[in-house]
């Protein structure tokens, strides 16, 4: 099979983390509502007409607490690469079940589940299927799913690294790379803001004099990141579904393909 430009391509490494610079919607009375409310790149915010709020340091601070004692997080990305643009929507747990899907563009992707011992499932889309070395054109595969077992060369990690990024990604309110949120240069204070109707926290990192993407946060009690972005809008990660179960349901056995 030719899986390699896949594989490749769903690789996000801590620097690439280390980049992201803003979050996304919310409606008033919960993470939940807010950030299915509009998308990670929704358009620019208005300020409220008062600037009194709390600091960066203590929304980032208050949004790790909460990432600390989440269950489980939805992921929705969108990650750009030389072998083309990665995008996917996976919900994780503390136990590591991870259910969604995940495409990569111009090489095909599929519907993804991962169980609390590290077994990965994947069933492929079209595009996939189309890429797969076979002769006749038809593989026969449409209703099948691939077994990545856990054991050995585990190549169904890489079609679960968003899985193992999510819930990171919250512990550290986005700011993996820093030892605080003074480090990463956030200026003023942290503004209320409606986007598209959605109410918010924003504020803005810094580099040198260079503003960069606003970051928005939730205005719950324990503020939620809610979507992170570059400034070139490169990659997006979006979150919801806080504290929802996770269905990481194995396909039957019957339509599993185990490989080594």
């Amino acid at each position: 099979m030719r899986t390699n430009r896949l594989l490749a391509a769903t690789t996000l490494s801590v620097t690439a983390v280390a980049l992201l610079t803003a979050c996304g919607p919310e409606k008033s009375g919960g993470a939940d509502a807010a950030a299915s409310a509009a998308p990670a790149a929704a358009s620019s915010p208005a300020a409220s007409s008062s600037p009194a709020g709390p600091t960066p340091d203590e929304v980032v601070a208050k949004a790790r607490t909460a990432g600390a004692k989440l269950g489980s997080v939805k992921i929705t990305f969108s990650q750009a690469a030389p072998t083309g643009r990665t995008t996917g929507a996976l919900a994780v747990d503390r136990a590591g079940n991870c259910a969604g899907t995940m495409t990569v563009e111009g090489s095909g992707g599929g519907q993804v589940v991962r169980n609390s011992d590290g077994d990965v499932w994947l069933k492929p889309d079209a595009a996939f299927l189309a890429g797969l070395d076979n002769p006749g054109g038809d593989t026969g595969l449409d209703d099948h799913w691939f077994l990545f077992p856990k054991a050995g060369a585990n190549l169904g990690a890489e079609f679960t690294r968003f899985c193992d990024l999510a819930l990171p990604v919250q512990e550290t309110a986005g700011q993996a790379a820093f030892e605080s949120p003074v480090a990463t240069g956030i200026k003023a204070k942290a503004l209320p803001v409606s986007v598209d109707g959605v109410n918010m926290l924003s504020f803005q990192l810094f580099e040198g004099d260079k503003a960069g993407a606003p970051v928005l946060f939730s205005t719950d009690d324990e503020p939620r990141l809610l979507s992170l972005e570059t400034d070139n809008g490169s990659s997006t990660m979006k979150f919801s579904e806080f504290d929802q179960p996770v269905r990481a349901v194995p396909p039957p056995s019957d339509k599993v393909i185990r490989t080594k």
